[in-house]
């Protein structure tokens, strides 16, 4: 696997054989933090594009990803980034199938649904419950200065600090959040894991395009996923 640095705010993956090396167009080119968040994103990727061609038998040996981003300010972040896949022995009626496989991802996902980022010094308490208490968006600690979306993303924590969950034998269960404003929502989720057979029945059955072909999920490491689990069947009405 190899990682060219083609510029300063983009990265390009290619598949050659053995251990990954990183190549840049020059000596005095580092490789930041930042070619190391779009190298994340390209090789969590290939790696679910190569698990979905073995299984449709489609050689990757000329698959090429490229990623790009932008930045942007208040704070200073990394704004949007920019995939693309050139593959030309993929056949063009798998190209769609080929584009959700990539979307399931566990670093996409991740871009998608952010995770909770503590910070702390290394002799303070450990417990991650304290931690998780005291930790405090931009919006919660100065809502006179935080951008609109953290002004939002902190209402919507807020709206759900409070809530209660059971279960029931069919394999359901539902929540009762309580909102800030005193309101009560009720909702209802499965235990169903969403596969790469779901993302093709809610795109509608795209027949001869490869829609049929697309894997359970891949199991990419650290995710926390594994191979060969059935999803449960889903309850019928009477049983709700």
């Amino acid at each position: 696997m190899k990682i060219i640095l083609t510029s300063d705010s983009s990265i390009r993956l290619v598949p050659d054989p053995g251990p990954m090396t990183v190549e840049a167009k020059s000596v005095e080119q580092q490789y930041s933090p930042f070619h190391m968040l779009g190298s994340s994103l390209a090789f969590c990727t290939f790696s679910v594009m190569q698990s979905w061609a073995t299984h449709v038998k489609i050689p990757v040996d000329d698959l090429k990803l490229d990623v790009s981003w932008e930045f942007a300010q208040d704070p200073q972040r990394v704004s949007r980034l920019d995939m693309t896949f050139d593959w030309p022995s993929l056949p063009e009626k798998r190209r769609n199938a080929a584009r959700r496989a990539a979307e399931l991802c566990t670093i996409h996902a991740t871009l998608h649904h952010p995770p909770v980022v503590t910070v702390r010094a290394a002799d303070e308490a450990s417990d991650t419950a304290t931690a998780a208490t005291t930790t405090t968006t931009p919006a919660q600690a100065n809502p006179m200065t935080a951008s609109k979306d953290q002004r939002d993303r902190a209402q919507e924590q807020h709206s759900h600090e409070h809530s209660h969950e059971h279960s029931h034998a069919d394999g359901t269960s539902h929540s009762h959040p309580h909102t800030h404003d005193g309101e009560h929502a009720h909702e209802h989720k499965h235990r169903d894991a969403l596969t790469a057979r779901d993302v093709e029945i809610r795109h509608g059955s795209d027949e001869g395009n490869g829609a049929a072909d697309l894997p359970p999920r891949p199991t990419q490491q650290g995710d926390g996923q594994e191979t060969g689990t059935s999803r449960p069947r889903r309850p019928s009405n009477e049983a709700r």
